[in-house]
């Protein structure tokens, strides 16, 4: 007598597909990478003994996390959501395996740096002082030459473990 039994993957190659999936998606740091912007960056955020706090990074940041998060998760899908016409879960007809991650994580870069643009232009923040008007010629605050704002970019970093992540 001849035993046959057949091994169905009920969704298991999907989920260790969406594992490998976001190992590949880098870190994003949104950010000032140059110590001078950084350090006039920092002043606005949190204040100092001569300029009042103008959170536009956090205020970006927190306003628009739930579109990142979203962002992230297409990202993800587009990975796991390949159809048997087009090769299986993460692959593409060729059988070449997609890797959604660079690309991925840039648009979220992009995104969160125009956000934190719109932020220093658009933000209700405490008005320059007198002597910083006739300084800069502008009641506007954060914005003066624009150097800021062009200053304003990302970087996309390997992923570091946590320890969280288990091990092959």
């Amino acid at each position: 007598m001849t035993a046959k039994f057949t091994d169905k993957d009920l969704g298991w190659t999907m989920v260790l597909g969406g594992a490998k999936a976001a190992a590949t998606i880098p870190d994003i740091q949104v950010g000032f990478f140059d110590e001078h912007n950084a350090t006039k960056a920092a002043a606005n955020e949190y204040g100092s003994r001569s300029t009042p706090e103008r959170p536009f990074m956090r205020t970006a940041l927190d306003a628009n996390a739930n579109k990142y998060f979203a962002l992230y998760h297409d990202i993800l899908d587009v990975f796991l959501t390949a159809t048997p016409t087009s090769g299986p879960p993460g692959r593409d007809a060729a059988g070449r395996f997609l890797s959604p991650g660079r690309t991925g994580a840039a648009v979220i870069g992009v995104e969160a740096r125009n956000d934190i643009i719109e932020s220093i232009q658009s933000g209700a923040w405490t008005p320059n002082a007198p002597s910083t008007i006739k300084a800069k010629g502008s009641s506007k605050p954060l914005v003066d030459t624009g150097e800021l704002q062009r200053a304003l970019t990302f970087k996309l970093t390997k992923r570091r473990p946590t320890g969280d992540e288990g091990g092959e």
